[in-house]
């Protein structure tokens, strides 16, 4: 984890003599002048970081907002959350326990160690798994609106509307289409997706300098 020591500097100091009334007439040591600390520059782009607080206030989620060529964070947020001022100089005996007891759990950070569903993030890796694995980018499927798994019946974004019709790889991407991937996911199988998802760094840590949840990447019970 990346060490934050050194924002800190050290004071400079100078060994004089004074009169009674504190003028200086005699310096007895050269001065030695002051180190400053380290530079602190933040990726978090403060127009992000406001619009994502405002969109979370009143609700329980998180946001999380990176550059897609670097991976800097532009916005990091979390809901419920406290007042940072509260803990300075130190945080109340009353105010710490209703911070503990608040059902909302305001002091659990949801964006580094919440678990969630990955949702459709996974579609574009599902893709690589796919290009990988030999399988055209060119192969299609009828969309019709869900797709059914044993007894559970998933339905795509577009079942309101008949499904997508037929789509092939890149429409599918476009389109964030369901059926597509849970038809190409069945056939791929689930050793092949999850060899994929490992390069791509999913269920590990990521070296973020907070505590942080490393997720789950799926594989077969034994």
């Amino acid at each position: 984890k990346q060490n934050l020591r050194g924002l800190q500097g050290t004071p400079g100091n100078s060994l004089v003599r004074v009169d009674n009334k504190g003028y200086i007439y005699q310096q007895l040591t050269q001065d030695l002048p002051p180190t400053p600390g380290h530079d602190l520059i933040l990726t978090i782009d403060s127009r992000a970081q406001k619009i994502s607080e405002t969109l979370l206030h009143g609700k329980t989620g998180a946001i999380i907002l990176l550059d897609a060529e670097t991976g800097a964070i532009l916005a990091m947020a979390s809901s419920p959350t406290f007042a940072p001022q509260s803990f300075t100089p130190r945080i109340s005996r009353a105010d710490w326990l209703s911070l503990q007891k608040d059902p909302g759990k305001p002091l659990f950070n949801r964006a580094t160690n919440g678990e969630y569903t990955p949702g459709s993030i996974l579609k574009p890796l599902i893709t690589l798994s796919l290009i990988e694995n030999g399988t055209a980018p060119s192969k299609e499927v009828d969309c019709d609106g869900a797709s059914r798994i044993a007894e559970a019946r998933i339905r795509c974004w577009s079942w309101r509307h008949g499904g997508h019709g037929r789509v092939a790889m890149i429409t599918a991407l476009q389109k964030s289409c369901n059926d597509y991937f849970i038809e190409n996911g069945r056939v791929l199988g689930m050793e092949k997706i999850t060899k994929t998802l490992a390069k791509a760094g999913i269920g590990q840590a990521t070296g973020f300098p907070l505590p942080e949840r490393t997720g789950l990447l799926p594989h077969r019970g034994s």
